[in-house]
């Protein structure tokens, strides 16, 4: 069982799209999230898991084949393949030439060939004389990863794993059912949007759109001619998708440094808000569309993090995906934190801590755990 002992939140100063733009700024940030998550769980963190995203980071589908080590390979007969296949195998999908500067942040399996028998889940004990596996590999920018490295350092802490953010989201809001049956994730941040497409049991694309939250927050602040603070206050509290869906109710802007205020109507806000929401979702119906399995994805669309919020996203999101689209709110069994269990702002923390939690056991089955999780968004 997991179990929370504290969490920590700071704006993230010094980011942007999910790359470091001010070392101090976001050092500080990181600090003073971490110094609540502290003072909360009553103990120091000594390292971490951190959620990297941004467009930097890339998908492709790839695939690895070995022979089986087989005396009797002449007859035809197989032989049963062990732990060390399945390694051998994964390490064969890798040997690709990634781009300078970039490397392999995630092997996601999606399904193994013995011989001529495809869809399979787990090859182990099968018998064999080759073995082949389907792989979605994801691969980040090493500097990217190393200025975050930096800002850790400088606290003295260490990173045990950067973890995709859309994947993180993934363990918190999808089940087994949806991975199998097919599903598209899309998870709507400050910085980016991330897609991940889930398919037979195996992630069949993933990608990360530069445009999400703060872009609506921008846009409101130049249209009404205010500041980030009351655009972000104007979103959350009024905003709405879809503008045939507004009311001409008046919200009023208080002036600042000696301006006047002003009225507005809800419509109004729709009306900036709107066409860029289209875009984003359109653009993430492009990557969706990239997968090759758009016409099979059973349970449609589910929209997470904090961006899903916005009221009305449900029936702008239906129009342009065509499918059902859903909320998806992070699952932890854990009754101190509802809050955030039904906020689907906090999907990739969450997702992070149940990652962790399976990396732990898996690499690591006489550590004591691991006491710390960092969400960038």
């Amino acid at each position: 069982e997991i179990k929370i002992l504290g969490i920590g939140e700071h704006p993230s100063h010094g980011l942007k799209k999910g790359i470091v733009i001010d070392i101090e700024e976001t050092k500080k940030s990181l600090e003073n999230a971490i110094r609540i998550a502290e003072e909360k769980a009553e103990c120091e963190i000594e390292d971490v898991y951190v959620g990297i995203t941004g467009d930097h980071i890339k998908g492709m589908n790839y695939r690895g084949k070995i022979p089986i080590n087989n005396k009797n390979h002449v007859n035809g007969i197989g032989t049963e393949i062990t732990e060390r296949d399945v390694e051998r195998v994964l390490e064969a999908s890798q040997a690709i030439n990634v781009s300078p500067g970039k490397r392999i942040l995630h092997t996601l399996s999606q399904s193994y060939e013995v011989d001529d028998r495809k869809g399979i889940i787990n090859p182990i004990g099968l018998s064999g004389n080759t073995l082949a596996v389907n792989v979605h590999l994801v691969t980040s920018l090493i500097n990217v990863e190393k200025d975050i490295e930096t800002c850790f350092t400088k606290l003295g802490i260490k990173i045990k794993k950067f973890v995709l953010e859309p994947l993180a989201s993934s363990y918190s809001v999808l089940d087994e059912n949806e991975k199998e049956l097919g599903v598209a994730l899309i998870d709507i941040g400050g910085g980016t949007t991330d897609i991940l497409v889930y398919y037979d049991g195996g992630v069949q694309h993933s990608s990360a759109i530069p445009l999400a939250g703060k872009n609506l927050t921008v846009d409101i602040s130049h249209r009404f001619k205010t500041t980030l603070e009351q655009a972000q206050e104007l979103k959350h509290n009024q905003g709405i998708a879809k503008t045939a869906l507004a009311s001409d109710e008046k919200i009023k802007i208080k002036g600042i440094k000696g301006r006047e205020s002003i009225e507005i109507s809800q419509k109004m806000l729709s009306e900036v808000i709107e066409p860029r929401m289209v875009e984003i979702l359109s653009l993430a119906l492009d990557e969706i569309k990239k997968s090759n399995v758009i016409n099979k994805l059973n349970f449609g669309v589910v929209i997470t993090g904090g961006g899903s919020q916005l009221k009305s996203l449900i029936d702008l999101s239906q129009e342009i995906f065509n499918m059902p689209v859903k909320i998806g709110y992070p699952e932890l069994k854990d009754s101190e934190i509802s809050k955030y269990i039904n906020n689907p702002r906090y999907a990739t923390a969450i997702g992070i801590i149940q990652y962790a939690s399976l990396d732990t056991l898996e690499d690591d089955k006489n550590s004591d755990g691991f006491n710390g999780i960092i969400d960038r968004k």
